[in-house]
């Protein structure tokens, strides 16, 4: 789940039913590039997105067991 949705400057990341392993973070503008990149420690996270332009880019979280995706707005 992350919140909210349109984003200004700060994403909130809750994943719910997660093990303890440590989670990749990766942020793709709409041509497929990494923009951002962050290792998750926890299952519940602030992430400061306000270096990024506001546009439609896709999140990605991965563990090694499953992957989500999910659009993230980010309009000021």
């Amino acid at each position: 789940m992350v919140y909210p949705n349109p984003a200004v400057d700060v994403i909130t990341l809750k994943i719910n039913n997660a093990n303890n392993n440590d989670k990749l973070l990766t942020i793709y503008n709409v041509f497929g590039e990494v923009v951002r990149s962050e290792l998750l420690k926890q299952n519940m996270q602030k992430i400061n997105i306000s270096e990024l332009n506001n546009g439609i880019y896709l999140l990605e979280i991965n563990s090694d067991k499953w992957s989500v995706k999910q659009k993230l707005i980010i309009q000021r």
